[in-house]
């Protein structure tokens, strides 16, 4: 089964402008493109890299042993767990809860994946770099996602990928996923669902741990901490408890008021 289409308009890749400049800022996510035969939840189609299944998903995040594997593989520096609510292989994944903000500068996929690998966002310039080596060893699964390039290299010298404050998209977690060979699961808040990236050279382990992050406003990515109960879940899709409890004060004040 070929892999899903993915628009590839930069202008929808989410991430943010260096200046926090609305009007450059992507007006859309990257859009995953199946056709009406496909079956999420057969393997071939989980294989090709990235999958929309709405159900069947798990919630188990990396401990600081995890953390620490990928630390070692990456060659990176390890700094902290972040300590995320753990889960397990059989924790059904609902929607964010809680998140680690990251900073906004462009970076911010990379700035995000750093934080879930070693617990700060601050080597994020080697997660970039260790992603940019990795991209040419599996340029022919990628080849579906570098149109209108013809390769990597001219991909990355294209978009400028090896330039600091470049926008990230698929093929970054694409590479990532398949260089750590884990699944990278990325919540998009404005269609209430989770995208997962796979890795395109390798089998993954199912009941390993994955990265999880999320999409915020269409052009920030966070790191999910914990996810809302399934009942929470269920009544509120951003799975954000603040908010509808701001909402209630909100309401009940202004209840109050009008009584007065």
């Amino acid at each position: 089964m070929p892999p899903p289409k993915v628009a590839r308009d930069k202008r929808s890749r989410p991430s943010d402008s260096k200046n926090n400049d609305k009007a450059n800022c992507p007006k859309k996510p990257p859009t995953v493109i199946t056709n009406n035969n496909n079956n999420d939840d057969s393997d071939d189609c989980v294989m090709t890299g990235m999958s929309t299944r709405a159900s069947n998903l798990k919630y188990h995040p990396p401990n600081a042993a995890t953390q620490k594997a990928w630390c070692n593989a990456l060659n990176l520096g390890f700094v902290k767990s972040y300590r995320p609510k753990l889960g397990s292989p059989t924790t059904e994944l609902t929607v964010p809860k809680g998140s680690t903000n990251v900073p906004g500068d462009g970076n911010c996929l990379f700035n995000a994946l750093s934080h879930a690998i070693t617990g700060s966002y601050i080597q994020q310039n080697f997660i970039r770099s260790a992603i940019i080596r990795h991209m040419p060893t599996m340029e022919n699964r990628l080849r579906s996602w570098l149109t209108p390039y013809n390769s990597v290299k001219e991909y990355i010298a294209g978009e400028g990928m090896d330039k600091n404050y470049t926008w990230a998209g698929d093929i970054e977690m694409l590479t990532m996923a398949d260089l750590l060979n884990v699944y990278i699961y990325s919540y998009n808040e404005e269609g209430n669902a989770w995208v997962r990236y796979s890795p395109l050279t390798r089998n993954a382990d199912p009941n390993s741990p994955a990265i999880y992050l999320t999409l915020v406003n269409m052009n920030h990515y966070r790191v999910v901490t914990s996810i809302a109960d399934k009942e929470i879940a269920n009544t509120n899709n951003s799975g954000d408890k603040n908010a509808c409890d701001d909402d209630k004060k909100k309401e009940n004040k202004k209840s109050k008021k009008n009584d007065n």
